[in-house]
């Protein structure tokens, strides 16, 4: 067989590397690349979500200290005493590369959930994934509080985002409008 690298040294015949042992290399290398790089995504959009969330809840007291305030929920971000580094899109409503938060104020005339905070995420791998912050129920069901929500009209792995990404164990549907689950977090 042919080597690929020939170097001679003192008291050795001619040493180097077969093309066989070179492949072999490459393949364990691509193996290991194959199983890390899930993890590796995996652990890279947990810590988006965290930044995001973490931003999320402090939307979510400033409405909270806003309806304290003045009786209602607030319609826009300039209504809340808070500063959002995102880029806003319209008074209700900032974003950035990977996520779009908006505030929306009661509905009350509508079968729509009442006042809430939305966290929706926005590149192509999980574009109908998100989180939401109701302060009032619906009108069917009592579902207020923060929930991971998923919408199943998504067939590129979003499906399972509350379970695998954010760790949610046994997730149970609290409620659906059409094909978006809400789950309890």
């Amino acid at each position: 067989m042919a080597k690929i690298y020939q170097k001679s040294f003192p008291g050795t015949k001619n040493a180097g590397f077969t093309l066989i042992e070179l492949l072999v290399v490459v393949l364990i290398i691509s193996i290991l690349a194959a199983v890390a790089l899930p993890s590796y995504e995996k652990a890279v959009e947990k810590s988006r979500a965290a930044e995001a969330l973490t931003l999320f809840k402090s939307v979510v007291q400033a409405n909270q200290v806003y309806y304290l305030a003045n009786g209602t929920y607030a319609s826009s971000f300039e209504d809340l005493d808070i500063d959002i580094p995102w880029q806003a899109e319209s008074a209700a409503v900032r974003s950035n590369d990977f996520w779009k938060m908006t505030v929306n104020p009661s509905r009350v005339q509508s079968n729509s959930f009442g006042a809430s905070v939305d966290l929706i995420r926005q590149d192509d791998k999980y574009l109908t994934v998100g989180f939401s912050y109701f302060f009032e129920p619906d009108r069917y069901k009592s579902v207020t509080g923060l929930y991971c929500r998923v919408s199943y009209y998504d067939r590129r792995g979003s499906r399972n985002y509350c379970e695998k990404i954010m760790g949610l164990t046994n997730p149970e549907i609290v409620s659906s409008w059409g094909r978006t689950h809400i789950y309890a977090m």
